[in-house]
């Protein structure tokens, strides 16, 4: 009986699998794990983890931009316009500080809802922008001036004002919240969705 030759290469793993193989006997193999491996959790957690993370900065960058951009308008507002003292301004300026914070990311929330109705033109953006402000800030405004006793004609002449104002200031903190966004890595927000930008093209 002639005896097989074997190529030099083979290992004797290789060669007891063929030979099992010219008997007719199929070898399945399974691929072993160790009981004590787990499966890797890194690819479940990064959504979860940059959301968070998103959610933390568009938090801070909200709040900064108010804080910053109210602070010193109002501050030049109570001072060279209300004609109130420095020592005043101050005052007015920490109350408004603490009142802005919890405010500061629903209005970006609320800003990126209504931007998302404005077109494409200066005078849309401007519109929807000033919009936005005015119909946010003026209820809190009214109700912070009345809690604090103004009433009847002064009542009236305070929401017209705080109009006005946020009316005019409304496009400038637009532009200033989306360059605070932009320092943390964030979109500006209130883009329209993408089946409102583009066209269906034809098939």
């Amino acid at each position: 009986m002639k005896a097989r030759q074997w190529p030099i290469e083979c290992t004797p793993a290789v060669r007891d699998e063929a030979a099992f193989m010219d008997r007719g006997i199929t070898i399945t193999k399974s691929s072993s794990k160790s009981p004590n491996e787990q499966p890797a959790r890194g690819d479940a957690d990064e959504p979860r983890l940059s959301n968070q993370s998103m959610r933390r900065r568009s938090f801070l960058a909200d709040t900064m931009a108010l804080l910053l951009f109210f602070t010193i308008t109002g501050g030049i507002n109570e001072r060279y316009i209300a004609g109130m003292s420095w020592e005043e301004v101050c005052n007015a300026r920490l109350l408004g500080a603490v009142l802005m914070v919890p405010v500061a990311r629903p209005y970006g929330l609320w800003r990126d809802w209504v931007m998302k109705r404005a077109g494409e033109t200066t005078m849309s953006q401007l519109f929807w922008d000033s919009l936005s402000l005015m119909t946010f800030q003026v209820p809190i405004y009214a109700a912070i001036i009345a809690v604090s006793g103004a009433e009847g004609g002064g009542l009236l002449s305070g929401i017209l004002g705080a109009a006005v104002m946020m009316l005019v200031l409304g496009r400038p903190y637009g532009a200033f919240l989306n360059a605070v966004r932009r320092l943390f890595g964030l979109p500006k927000g209130g883009s329209k969705p993408m089946s409102l930008n583009t066209k269906t093209r034809p098939r």
